[in-house]
């Protein structure tokens, strides 16, 4: 699944500049690794998190749909993301 979120930009204005800074897909990966290490319902060590020109792929194993959207959710909820491409895979952990 992949879906972008109009209008929002990973620009923000750092004190005292006019110019808006981007945000390196580096701290969006950062960024999104924490929201999902913080998340109580996601076991963080099976997601696999990539960020290029604010597009965030997220790769490895949940155990059902419920999780998958979740994390998804959650890759959304960073500043910066404009596009998730979901690449989870449901199946039992081993």
């Amino acid at each position: 699944m992949s879906q972008s979120r109009p209008g929002q930009s990973g620009r923000h204005k750092w004190p005292g500049s006019d110019a808006p800074q981007e945000d390196s897909d580096a701290e969006l990966t950062a960024a999104l690794q924490l929201v999902l290490a913080r998340d109580p319902f996601l076991q963080a060590g099976h997601l696999c998190v990539q960020a290029q020109d604010r597009v965030v792929t997220l790769e490895g194993v949940v155990p059902n749909e419920t999780l998958r959207e979740l994390a998804e959710f959650d890759a959304w909820y960073v500043w910066g993301v404009e596009q998730v491409i979901n690449q989870l895979t449901v199946r039992d952990y081993l």
